[in-house]
């Protein structure tokens, strides 16, 4: 029942060290072409999308 020594893990990595990448353009992408699509929308995307590019 013990584990030979000397063998590592060699399944798929489940961790990932975290990156200092930022999700900010999928996110704008996601408002502008999903959530607020469309004319009718057209200025409130205007807003929120200027707004998003301050904060961070």
């Amino acid at each position: 029942s013990s584990v030979a020594s000397g063998t590592e893990y060699t399944g798929p990595k489940l961790y990932k060290e975290p990156s200092a990448k930022s999700n900010k353009h999928i996110i704008q992408n996601a408002l502008a072409h999903c959530c607020l699509a469309g004319k009718v929308n057209e200025g409130q995307k205007k807003k929120i999308l200027e707004v998003s590019m301050f904060a961070c």
